[in-house]
């Protein structure tokens, strides 16, 4: 993030987010020699004032000045901050890559600031974000940023699940073997999701084994769905196959919607018939 970036995402939060209060912290000092200057706001080197002398200044004397409060340091723990009681009325501004991403995607969760320096090579694309763009809201949280990141890693119609396997799915139906994984199941473990994309599966229909495969993954489904079906007791030899019952109207309602979809329904009768082989 270059100066002219900066001095600009710090007037839009003065003068149109209408912030008073801004708080820089800045460890590795990268900025320290290169401050911007803006009009109408007091800029404070918390390194090189008293602190109580600064919060009288903004809290007694000053209170309708706005402020940048910038320190070449990390923000210190609660217990030795001054301005603990600050932050709680103020905003805490960052200029690095995680942050830039903050802004672009219009995210209003700086706690999210960890998740995307962990998932930096997902968003180090371009395309990436752009795709993103499209469905994130302002108040989306790491749940809600997975599942949106696995939507377009795998190239799905739309960020949920159902729809991110048949789009896993029909890539997969043109693959000669079904334990050869498809190529967004290769950009999920190359962005480091595949675990994310497990606990998903898991919570929506009780898939769990120790080491989860597409192939064990579609085996579980359509036997589900077929005991579902069925008006019949079950075949003792499938039983182990069959999904918690919890899931089972979650398992249905997926395949029921992959048999529907003019668009994907041919690798439903590939893969289908594959399973049943």
């Amino acid at each position: 993030m270059d100066i002219p970036q900066i001095k600009q995402t710090l007037q839009q939060l003065f003068f149109e987010d209408n912030q008073r209060l801004i708080f820089w912290y800045d460890p590795e000092g990268e900025f320290v020699d290169s401050l911007p200057e803006l009009d109408d706001v007091a800029l404070i080197r918390l390194d090189q004032e008293p602190a109580l002398g600064i919060k009288i200044r903004i809290e007694r004397e000053q209170t309708k000045q706005r402020f940048l409060l910038y320190s070449p340091a990390a923000q210190p723990e609660p217990e030795t901050d001054w301005f603990l009681d600050c932050h709680y009325f103020s905003y805490s501004f960052k200029a690095d890559r995680a942050s830039i991403i903050l802004d672009e995607l219009g995210l209003k969760q700086q706690q999210l600031h960890d998740f995307l320096i962990h998932h930096k090579k997902f968003f180090a694309s371009k395309e990436h974000l752009k795709q993103l763009q499209r469905w994130v809201h302002p108040d989306d949280g790491e749940a809600e940023l997975i599942r949106k990141m696995l939507a377009v890693s795998v190239k799905a119609d739309q960020p949920e699940l159902n729809y991110l396997l048949l789009a896993l799915f029909q890539q997969l139906a043109v693959r000669a073997d079904l334990d050869e994984y498809p190529p967004g199941w290769n950009d999920l473990v190359k962005y480091e999701l595949q675990d994310s994309f497990w606990s998903m599966i898991s919570a929506h229909f009780g898939y769990s084994e120790e080491s989860p495969s597409l192939r064990n993954l579609l085996i579980r489904l359509f036997v589900t769905d077929f005991t579902y079906h069925l008006n019949t007791e079950l075949p003792i030899a499938l039983k182990h196959l069959v999904l918690p019952a919890l899931y089972s109207a979650s398992v249905a309602v997926c395949l029921g919607q992959w048999r529907d979809s003019a668009s994907s329904n041919g690798s439903y009768d590939v893969l289908s018939s594959r399973i049943a082989d």
